[in-house]
């Protein structure tokens, strides 16, 4: 196991928690659905028409209603909601629509998707990785010792920890997750739920964005087909874990 001693950065405490109220607060992300995908268009009314993405173009899609269906009052445009089926649960998102009659049939552009919800339908997939993963105690400042290990495996509800020193069951953490190299680490607050007889501690994600948990649970999905993922920052001797509550040398 690792310790390091948080270094001071010139930040204060106030603008770390500014900071995360920012990220807390950003856009959701969202996995937009690809061309040919299966989706359900939902009416202001209640009334459901399936449909499929007939293109996308970046975070811009246009809907086939696949069944014959007029122009659509505005009232209804204002009020559509799109679903359809990811890994992570049932989406369903609105956006700016706007209609016209093709070959395809009635065409739907939805501009501007903005996430209304994901609907959990299954459990969160767990994924054997290897990333980088700073703990510090609610309690602790910036000034204080954190813990620095890394994760066995990772959902979107939790992870499992290498073997690591002073951490008991029950103990709670701040934590700040490296998952992918250039981005900002994944953030909440987590509790341990359990430590198996190889040392090993489990923890459930008490407190997390929700921006965060989408962002692992594309990262799961993304990994399913590969045997092992290992975080690049773990191979590196110099700068490990640069970034989770560290910076240059006292």
């Amino acid at each position: 196991m690792r310790w390091m001693r948080a270094r001071r950065t010139g930040t204060s405490q106030a603008d770390l928690v500014e900071e995360h109220r920012r990220r807390v607060a950003a856009p959701r992300a969202i996995w937009l659905p690809q061309e040919s995908e299966p989706v359900t268009i939902v009416l202001g009314s209640g009334e459901k028409l399936p449909g499929r993405v007939f293109e996308r173009r970046g975070e811009t899609l246009t809907v086939a209603i696949v069944v014959p269906t007029p122009r659509l009052p505005e009232r209804e445009l204002a009020l559509l909601v799109l679903e359809y089926a990811n890994p992570g649960g049932r989406v369903r998102l609105r956006g700016a629509v706007s209609q016209k009659q093709g070959g395809e049939g009635l065409l739907l552009r939805i501009e501007e998707p903005e996430l209304i919800e994901v609907a959990q339908d299954r459990k969160h997939v767990r994924v054997e990785a290897e990333c980088p993963i700073a703990l510090r105690a609610p309690e602790s400042d910036p000034t204080h010792p954190v813990i620095i290990t890394h994760t066995v495996d990772l959902s979107a509800g939790g992870l499992l920890l290498a073997p690591t020193e002073g951490i008991e069951a029950d103990d709670e953490f701040e934590f700040q997750l490296a998952i992918t190299p250039g981005t900002p680490p994944v953030t909440g607050s987590a509790t341990i739920v359990r430590i198996d007889q190889g040392g090993r501690a489990g923890l459930f994600f008490s407190d997390i964005s929700h921006a965060d948990r989408w962002r692992l649970i594309r990262f799961t999905v993304d990994i399913q087909g590969l045997e092992r993922f290992r975080h690049p920052a773990l191979d590196e001797h110099e700068g490990l874990y640069h970034g989770l509550w560290r910076s240059e040398g006292e």
